[in-house]
C-alpha cells in the first residue's frame, strides 16, 4: 500500500488526477492522503475545478476537525465565484458545525442575496438549508393571552393559578403587571406554603395592596428554621391589616400560642381556623383562642393539641359555642397518659355542630355517653377515646368513627331506646379495633343496608361470636351500594371471609390483612373487580398471587409476617 516518493500509494490509482486519488482516498476513509491529493489539486487547478477541489478539501478538513482550515477553503471558494452556491453552502455548514448558529444563518441569507434565481442550480438547495435553520433558530411564536382572551375567561383562568405562579406573572411585561395589579380578586387568598424563601413584611404588604387589603383567606406555614414561615409579628400584621378574614389554615413543624391568641382580636371576623399537619397548639392557647373569637367562628380544627400533664377533665368556657358547626380536636401527647374529656361537657359546650372528631382523648365518663342532643350531628370520630360502650347517636348520623375503643361493646337497651337507635341515613361504619360482635354489628347497620345507603364498612379485629356450624352471613344482610370493607385481623377462615364478601358484590375496596385467605381468595377478588386490597401479613398467599393481582391494575398492599416464610405457605392460586 505504501510506495517511494512520487508514486501512488494505491496500485488503483495508477493514471489518475489528483482530484481524482483524493476522492478514491476520501472513500477509503483515509482522509490525510486525501487532504495531500486535494491540495495538489487546489495548487494546480484554476476555475470550476478549483472551486470543487476547494469545497472537497474543506469536506476533507471536517472529516479532521480543522474546523478553521475548512472556512479558510469555504471563503476562498466565496471569493472565487460569489455568484455560485457552493462556497456559501460550504461556509454555512462548517460554521454550524462550530456551533456558531447564527452566523451560519446570516451566511446562508448572504448566499441568497447574492446568486440569482435561476443562476445556479444549488441556489435551491441554498434556499431550503436556510429555511430549515431559520425555522429552527427563531422563538416559538406565542400568542399572548391579555390580547386574545376575553376578560371574564382571562381572569378565570388566573384564578386557577397559586400564589408564587400570580406573583412570577408580575414579572412577564408592563401589561401583564397592570393587568394582575389591578384585578383584585386574585390576591383574596394568601398562600406562603410553597414559599422556599423568607417572605418578607414589605412582600407582604404589597400583595396585600394588591387585594385592596381584601384577603380573606390565608394558608401559611410555620416552622422551626422560619424558612419562608410566619413568626407573631407577621402573623399580627396579617390580622390588623386584612379585616375581611375569614378562614385561617396553618400547617408546618412548629407550635403556634402565644401569636395566636395575641393576633384574634383583631381577626373579627374568622369564621374558620385550621391548625394542621403537625402544628402543634397549648390547650391553654386553643381554649383563649376559641373563647377571644367566639363571635364569629363556625369551624375549629386543631390536629396536635398540645397536652401537659393532666389528671383533672378539661375545663370549657361558657357560655356554649353554639355558632361552631365543626369540631376537630385530636390530642398530642408526649407521655402515656390521655388527657380527660368530659363527652357531656363538650356536647353541652358545642350544641350545634355537625361535624365532630375527638381522637386520641380519655372519655371520663365510662358509662352510656348520650350524644342524642346533638341533634345536627352528620359526621363523628372517636377513635381511641376509651369508651365501654357504644354511645347513643342521634337518628340522622350519616358517619360512625369509634375504632381503638378496645373495650367498647353494644350495651342492652330496653325497647324503647333500641327503636331509637335505627340509623338508616348511615353511610360509613368503622368499629375496628372494638369488642363489638358481628350480631352488634349487623344490629347498627342492618337499617342503613334497607335504605341503600351504607357505603362503607370497616370491622377488623372485633370480636367474633359464633356457635359452631352457624353460617356468618347471617348477620349481614346483602347491599349493592357497599363499596369498602374492612375485615382485617379477623378470625375467620377463607370460607367464611368470601360468604361475607358475596353478600356486597359492588365492593371494590377490601381488607383482608392478617387473615387466613390464600391465593385463591385472592383470585376470586381480582375477577369479581376488586380494584384495592389490603392483604398485609397473609402468610398463605404466595407472590405469584400477588403478581397476578398487580398485573390486573389492582393496588395491594401485601408484605409477610416476620416470622420466616415456609415452602408449605405457597398454594396453587390458579
Amino acid at each position: 500500500m505504501t510506495g517511494m516518493k512520487g508514486k501512488p500509494i494505491y496500485p488503483q490509482e495508477e493514471g489518475m488526477g489528483p482530484l481524482e486519488r483524493g476522492r478514491h482516498r476520501y472513500a477509503l476513509k483515509d482522509f490525510s492522503g486525501a487532504m495531500e491529493a486535494f491540495t495538489e489539486a487546489v495548487r494546480i487547478s484554476s476555475g470550476h475545478m478549483l472551486m470543487t477541489a476547494l469545497d472537497h478539501r474543506a469536506a476533507t478538513y471536517e472529516k479532521l476537525d480543522q474546523l478553521r482550515n475548512a472556512i479558510r477553503d469555504s471563503r476562498q471558494m466565496i471569493e472565487l465565484m460569489p455568484n455560485k452556491a457552493k462556497g456559501y453552502l460550504r461556509c454555512g455548514k462548517v460554521l454550524q458545525l462550530m456551533k456558531n448558529q447564527d452566523l451560519a444563518l446570516k451566511m446562508y441569507e448572504r448566499g441568497l442575496q447574492k446568486v440569482k434565481i435561476g443562476a445556479d442550480d444549488e441556489r435551491i438547495k441554498l434556499q431550503e438549508v436556510f429555511s430549515r435553520l431559520q425555522s429552527k433558530q427563531a422563538p416559538q411564536k406565542l400568542l399572548d393571552p391579555l390580547t386574545k382572551l376575553p376578560v371574564e375567561l382571562l381572569g378565570m383562568i388566573l384564578q386557577e393559578l397559586d400564589m408564587s405562579d400570580l406573583v412570577k406573572c408580575l414579572c412577564l411585561s408592563n401589561s401583564w403587571k397592570r393587568v394582575l395589579e389591578s384585578s383584585n380578586k386574585l390576591w383574596t387568598y394568601l398562600d406562603t406554603t410553597t414559599a422556599k424563601r423568607l417572605i418578607s413584611q414589605k412582600s407582604l404588604q404589597a400583595y396585600f395592596r394588591r387585594s385592596a387589603y381584601t384577603v380573606d383567606r390565608a394558608r401559611i406555614s410555620v416552622r422551626p428554621e422560619n424558612k419562608g414561615g410566619f413568626d407573631q409579628k407577621k402573623l399580627m400584621f396579617l390580622t390588623k391589616t386584612c379585616k375581611q378574614l375569614r378562614e385561617l389554615t396553618v400547617e408546618g413543624h412548629g407550635i403556634l400560642g402565644d401569636s395566636l391568641v395575641k393576633a384574634a382580636p383583631y381577626a373579627k371576623n374568622l369564621q374558620s381556623i385550621k391548625l394542621i399537619k403537625n402544628c402543634k397548639i397549648p390547650l391553654g392557647s386553643a381554649i383563649a383562642f376559641l373563647e377571644s373569637n367566639r363571635a364569629a367562628l363556625n369551624e375549629v380544627v386543631f390536629t396536635a393539641v398540645q397536652i401537659g400533664q393532666h389528671s383533672l377533665p378539661i375545663v370549657w368556657p361558657s357560655p356554649s359555642f353554639e355558632l361552631i358547626k365543626t369540631l376537630h380536636l385530636q390530642a398530642y401527647v408526649e407521655s402515656s397518659q390521655k388527657p380527660i374529656i368530659r363527652l357531656d361537657e363538650i356536647v353541652a359546650s358545642f350544641p350545634n355542630v355537625e361535624s365532630v372528631a375527638l381522637v386520641g382523648w380519655e372519655a371520663s365518663n365510662q358509662g352510656l355517653v348520650d350524644l342524642t342532643p346533638w341533634q345536627y350531628l352528620r359526621i363523628l370520630d372517636l377513635r381511641d377515646m376509651g369508651l365501654t360502650f357504644l354511645p347513643l347517636f342521634p337518628a340522622e348520623i350519616e358517619s360512625i368513627t369509634i375504632s381503638k375503643n378496645k373495650r367498647m361493646v353494644r350495651p342492652q337497651l330496653d325497647p324503647e331506646a333500641e327503636s331509637h337507635q335505627k340509623f338508616s341515613m348511615l353511610t360509613t361504619f368503622d368499629c375496628e379495633e372494638t369488642e363489638m360482635t358481628h350480631a352488634a354489628v349487623a344490629s347498627v347497620i342492618t337499617p342503613a343496608i334497607d335504605a341503600r345507603n351504607l357505603k362503607i364498612l370497616r370491622m377488623g379485629t372485633i370480636a367474633v361470636e359464633r356457635a359452631p356450624g352457624s353460617d356468618i352471613t347471617e348477620h349481614y344482610p346483602p347491599s349493592e351500594t357497599l363499596e369498602e370493607l374492612g375485615l382485617g385481623n379477623l378470625d375467620l377462615d377463607e370460607a367464611s371471609a368470601l360468604k361475607i364478601i358475596r353478600q356486597y358484590p359492588n365492593v371494590t375496596k377490601i381488607d383482608l390483612s392478617w387473615s387466613k385467605i390464600t391465593g385463591v381468595a385472592v383470585r376470586q377478588l381480582v375477577e369479581r373487580g376488586v380494584k384495592i386490597l389490603n392483604v398485609c401479613g397473609c402468610s398463605k398467599i404466595s407472590p405469584d398471587a400477588i403478581q397476578f393481582a398487580r398485573s390486573k391494575c389492582v393496588v395491594v398492599d401485601w408484605h409477610l409476617p416476620t416470622m420466616a416464610r415456609s415452602r408449605s405457605f405457597r398454594d396453587a392460586f390458579t
